[in-house]
């Protein structure tokens, strides 16, 4: 069996530039020049069009992350809101399945058994404590 091949990645892409003209500068003929002067100037171009790019998709995942955290105050805000009001932290109660549907099979009831909340007088313990 081989050896598992690494992963590329964009450092890993090397431009044509640096692989003409290995002896340097000072031996090269001026059209050569001149075209690694132009390969230069349009791999610059395409990094900062990369680099735009990349900083777009910075600037929208820092903009979701702010979003994410202000939705998580506002939810445990609600939380503590109903906790001192004594309201139910669960208020949503699935509708008991009718015979002969999916939901009516062995499995769905167990399911649908422990999402149901307890009747008044059960001491059972809550599944969820927030």
């Amino acid at each position: 069996m081989s050896a598992p091949r690494r992963p590329r990645s964009a450092s890993s892409i090397s431009s044509s530039v640096s692989r003409r003209n290995q002896g340097g500068v000072r031996g090269a003929m001026p059209h050569q020049l001149y075209m690694r002067l132009t390969c230069l100037e349009m791999e610059r171009h395409r990094r900062g069009i990369e680099r735009e790019a990349a900083m777009t998709r910075v600037r929208i995942c820092d903009e979701r992350s702010r979003d994410i955290d202000q939705e998580m105050v506002e939810i445990k805000e609600e939380l503590r809101r109903r906790r001192m009001l004594g309201e139910p932290a669960v208020e949503t109660v699935i509708p008991p399945a009718t015979p002969g549907t999916r939901r009516a099979s062995a499995r769905g009831a167990s399911i649908n058994a422990r999402r149901d909340p307890p009747a008044a007088g059960d001491d059972a313990p809550m599944p969820f404590k927030y």
